[in-house]
């Protein structure tokens, strides 16, 4: 979707395609460092749930 809309600017107006590309990549780059971080807590939060399910399936039985 990105890539059409920035093949869409370049069309119909080149000189601001020029300007907003790096402005997008101030954008996308910490966009997909944030992306890569909640992943990892995501792993973490999995893991803590495996752990707290065990205890509570042990408390249950």
């Amino acid at each position: 979707m990105f890539l059409t809309a920035e093949l869409t600017v370049v069309y119909l107006c080149w000189r601001l395609a020029i300007v907003a590309l790096p402005a997008m990549f101030l954008l996308i780059i910490p966009g997909v460092i944030y992306g890569h971080i909640l992943a990892k807590n995501e792993e973490k939060l999995q893991e803590a749930y495996t752990v707290v399910g065990g205890i509570a399936e042990q408390a249950f039985s």
